[in-house]
């Protein structure tokens, strides 16, 4: 198994990340021209992050599944790293509520068992849960994909398959409440592009120039649709095109993120500094994510109020800072208890001749 970091990956997810950030702060002043343009601009960055985790996938687990006992165990090991941050999430979140509901506001969060169930179910409950839910969806799809990748017709058929229903959500919002369930169709065409591009990549170089051509032709589309919206009265808004995801809000996102790949390569984020703080956003963005959340309650029931914090820039940099530090403070407290917890019985029980430390 194949593993290595892609330099362009860690910029698109570091952005992603921040563009979540960013449209989360937004969220709540949309009455400033600035912030609302950036909530509804930004969306992209989910089909970033998707496209990130696609990319990633395909070239370290391109050869790796043969049968079912070598899929279990890693379906295993995923599923746990999609849903533990979920579930620690939503444990503090739903505690600091419940204990301090002067500080915390709780967004959205019910004293129900039913709520509570399908919370964790990811069958409802809280909203933020369909993305771990997605994730989990793209991660099954994924082993289906390696099993039929070499076999064309399959694969085109699913392809043919994904682009109908995704088609059918642009011109029809008929399935829209059932978006849990239906989202992972046109979710897929995203790993699909991301699965390709990886597969290109590895047999000859894919220059920046393509990554251009193929997301102006995106971006074609998503004109051409955007101009057919417009004149039929159809909502613009990228967020009313998102649950589940049509070809208008794909098309815009997909072709943005191509080009902000291409962006990823100018020389400027090579510097040391800025590559590492890409780096850092990149490895801890899902963890991330779900501690902004908190931090965006405490922010807003507490701060927003304040003078200082008047400007929609000072509450986003301010969020994002504090999610950071929090996420860092987090990453030494479990550093020190790993280290009492394998430096404790070795003052205690000094090795012995063969080498071995008893324990």
């Amino acid at each position: 198994m194949e593993k290595k970091r892609f330099e362009q990956i860690d910029f698109l997810r570091a952005i992603s990340i921040v563009g979540v950030v960013a449209i989360h702060v937004a969220a709540f002043n949309l009455s400033n021209t600035a912030a609302y343009f950036a909530w509804n601009y930004l969306q992209f960055v989910v089909v970033a992050f998707v496209f990130c985790s696609g990319y990633v996938l395909a070239n370290r687990y391109n050869t790796e599944f043969a049968s079912i006992s070598q899929i279990l165990p890693w379906l295993k090991k995923r599923f746990v790293r999609l849903l533990l941050p979920f579930y620690l999430y939503f444990l503090l979140h739903f505690s600091l509520w419940f204990l301090f509901p002067n500080l915390f506001s709780g967004f959205g969060l019910k004293k129900s068992f039913a709520f509570i169930l399908n919370s964790l179910l990811l069958t409802g409950g809280v909203d933020l849960n369909w993305l771990p839910l997605l994730f989990i969806q793209l991660t099954l799809v994924f082993v289906v994909l390696s099993f039929i990748k070499k076999k064309t017709s399959y694969y085109l058929g699913y392809l043919f398959f994904s682009l109908l229903v995704c088609a059918f959500f642009t011109f029809f919002n008929s399935f829209s409440q059932f978006y849990r369930w239906t989202m992972w169709i046109p979710w897929s065409l995203v790993l699909l592009t991301a699965i390709k591009i990886s597969s290109l990549e590895k047999q000859f170089r894919f220059p920046e120039r393509k990554y251009v051509l193929f997301g102006s032709l995106l971006f074609s589309i998503f004109v051409i649709l955007l101009v057919f919206f417009g004149l039929t009265d159809r909502s613009l808004i990228f967020r009313t095109h998102k649950y589940p995801p049509d070809l208008y809000y794909l098309a815009y996102s997909l072709g943005l993120t191509l080009f902000s790949i291409v962006l990823g390569k100018i020389k400027f984020f090579a510097h040391p500094i800025i590559s590492r703080s890409f780096f850092y956003l990149s490895t801890n963005s899902y963890p991330l994510f779900f501690i902004h959340i908190i931090v965006l309650d405490f922010f807003f029931k507490n701060l927003r109020n304040y003078y200082f914090f008047s400007s929609w820039i000072v509450q986003f940099l301010t969020v994002l800072f504090l999610s950071v530090i929090i996420k860092m403070l987090i990453d030494k407290v479990i550093a020190r208890l790993k280290s009492q917890k394998f430096t404790a019985p070795a003052l205690q029980n000094p090795p012995q001749k063969d080498g071995f430390w008893n324990s």
